[in-house]
């Protein structure tokens, strides 16, 4: 390595840069550079403590300029928020003061609807003591010429009774021989004078307990029955006709049923009735059948009584009309004490499912609502209010509403009328402010499993809405909702355990064999009422604890104890209940001894039922 050199200026030698040469220079130029390095460090010191404090500076302006904008934004949101706040308080107070004018007014109208309701009250009463004092006098008057008349009359037959006491001797003869034909053809037992006794009878008996109707014998060759019963109201105005056969024959037949409902649609009848010795299978005193009111002699007075009674009670019978009941003045007679209505104005207004609810459902308006729009274009022009309130006053609900009617009266005044064989039940889950419908039983009992059906629109239509509604209040938080969603399912599951029929929600008829028997609710409308009603008078409302109570709003008076008389001989493996059932014992098979006793509350599965039907099958 060859050693450094430098270059004098003045004479130009070439000198080598040695280590002791060099040493001395390399020493003044280090001080140097540390000298002027320190000056670099102080002046960059000098600039960091400058900079820290303009950062301060700058820091504290800024801090200074934040404080003062958020003042400023603070006090501009308080100025937007107490603007806002008056007009708020402004709004609220024009709509408290709209609101205490709207309850004023409601107030002055309430006031007004319930002095109308006293005063229709009043009038009622005075009407009513007027029409008392008019009776009264008429009576008096009435009393005062039947006296003079009595004097009159028997004055004038003492003069003539010399005269027609030998008349009446001459004709004693003749009169005698025709007693003694007439008691020849009676014991040889003609059914035709037979016939025209009990015609004879039920005209007397009609005649004698309602006085105030026109009773008439049907003439012949112009339409079937034997009487025809025009009921008038106690106001004079009719009411209603009813339609009478009367049968006194060895056996029954099912042709009087339809024929009977030919004659009921000629003669313009609401109701038809026939009078028979001889009664259908199963029928023990009177029941509907299709429509048709069959009953024995001996309960002729009842069932006239609940016809008539129906007939008087517009309520019951527009009711009934709702839920899909076809009268015959839909085809023409007079409903009511109207004018005649055609088919389609009353057609409208029908429950086509024969299901009603009191509660608007499914998009449907609540029962009361629908039954005021039939009544309505029943009665036409004659239609108001005060109609209203003295139907409901007819029916023991003066002062309350149609839908309290329906809801508390209704059904156990139909029970009454039609002596506990209602053909329109109401069904309830237990609560009063649950679920309620009214169904059309003929409707639930049709035939080619229409019932089935009915009964499934009434629990996954009707109650599967209801139901949707009570889980929606419940979200909401709305008071009573978790105890009506609780009643509302508890019912549909037993309405479904009806639908399915194993015991005791089954259908048992002992006329039929058990492969006959109805498995789930397929039942026969024409079994009659008080064998098709036991599965809905066995399910029970959610926490039910009166003494019977069941999902029918009242509980109909209706037993399945044993029937009067014997059974004729039949076959166990057919019925077997007829073997000595010790009214006990589930799917009975029989005893060795036949007793033929008529039971009538025996259960069988669905299991043993098909079992039943499948040997017969077989065989």
């Amino acid at each position: 390595m060859t050693e450094p050199t430098i270059i004098c200026p003045n004479c130009k030698t070439e000198i080598k840069l040695t280590e002791s040469l060099a040493g001395p220079l390399l020493e003044a130029t280090r001080q140097d550079f540390e000298r002027r390095l320190a000056l670099k460090e102080s002046d960059i010191s000098t600039r960091e403590v400058a900079l820290s404090k303009a950062k301060e500076s700058l820091d504290d302006q800024v801090a200074e300029k934040l404080k003062q904008e958020r003042a400023k934004i603070v006090a501009d949101e308080a100025r937007k928020a107490r603007m806002s706040l008056a007009t708020e308080f402004d709004q609220k107070a024009r709509e408290v003061t709209e609101l205490q004018d709207v309850l004023k007014q409601r107030e002055v109208k309430l006031a007004e609807a319930q002095q109308a309701q006293a005063d229709l009250l009043r009038k009622q009463r005075e009407l009513d003591d007027a029409k008392r004092e008019l009776e009264l006098t008429v009576e008096k008057r009435v009393q005062a010429g039947l006296t003079a008349t009595r004097d009159q009359a028997k004055k004038e037959a003492e003069e003539q009774l010399n005269l027609k006491v030998k008349e009446k001797e001459e004709t004693i003869t003749a009169m005698q021989k025709q007693i003694e034909d007439l008691k020849r053809r009676a014991e040889q037992g003609s059914q035709q004078l037979q016939g025209e006794v009990q015609e004879l009878e039920l005209e007397n008996l009609l005649r004698a307990k309602f006085p105030f109707d026109a009773i008439e014998p049907v003439p012949k060759g112009e339409y079937g029955g034997d009487v025809v019963q025009r009921v008038v109201g106690a106001g004079g105005q009719p009411c209603g006709t009813i339609l009478w056969e009367s049968k006194r024959t060895k056996a029954w037949s099912d042709g009087w049923l339809t024929k009977l409902r030919d004659d009921q649609r000629t003669a313009k009848a609401e109701i038809a009735v026939i009078v028979s010795q001889i009664l259908p299978k199963g029928v023990e005193t009177f029941e509907m059948i299709d429509g048709i009111w069959v009953t024995h002699p001996r309960a002729a007075l009842p069932v006239t009584e609940s016809a008539v009674r129906s007939a008087a009670f517009p309520l019951q019978v527009a009711t009934t009309r709702l839920l899909g009941y076809r009268w015959p003045r839909q085809n023409g007679s007079t409903f009511l004490d109207c004018a005649a209505l055609g088919l389609d104005n009353l057609e409208g207004h029908v429950a086509k499912a024969g299901i009603v609810c009191l509660t608007p459902l499914r998009g449907d308006p609540p029962a009361s609502e629908q039954l005021i729009g039939l009544l309505a274009a029943a009665y036409g022009s004659e239609w108001s209010a005060a109609k209203l309130a003295g139907l409901l006053m007819e029916a023991g609900f003066a002062g309350r509403s149609l839908d309290e009617w329906l809801r508390d009266g209704y059904f156990s005044q139909h029970c009454e009328l039609f002596h506990q064989r209602p053909f329109i039940w109401h069904l309830w889950d237990g609560r009063h402010d649950g679920f309620h419908a009214l169904i059309n039983y003929h409707k639930l009992a049709g035939p080619k499993g229409e019932g089935k059906r009915t009964l499934e629109t009434l629990i996954y239509t009707y109650l599967g809405d209801w139901i949707d509604r009570q889980r929606g209040d419940q979200k909401a938080g709305i008071e009573g909702a978790d105890g009506r969603l609780a009643a509302a399912e508890h019912l549909k599951g037993e309405l479904e355990k009806i639908l399915t029929g194993e015991p005791p929600y089954d259908i048992f008829v002992r006329w039929k064999p058990l492969a006959e028997q109805a498995i789930g609710w397929e039942p026969d409308v024409n079994d009659g009422v008080r064998m098709n009603i036991r599965p809905f008078m066995s399910a029970k409302p959610l926490g039910a604890k009166a003494k019977g109570a069941c999902i029918l709003r009242v509980t109909p008076k209706i037993k399945w104890d044993k029937d009067r008389g014997k059974e004729p001989q039949r076959a166990k493996e057919d019925f077997p209940w007829f073997w000595g059932w010790d009214e006990t014992t589930e799917n009975f098979e029989g005893t060795k001894t036949f007793d033929g006793n008529r039971w009538n509350d025996l259960h069988y599965t669905v299991e043993n039922k098909r079992e039943a039907r499948t040997s017969d099958k077989g065989g």
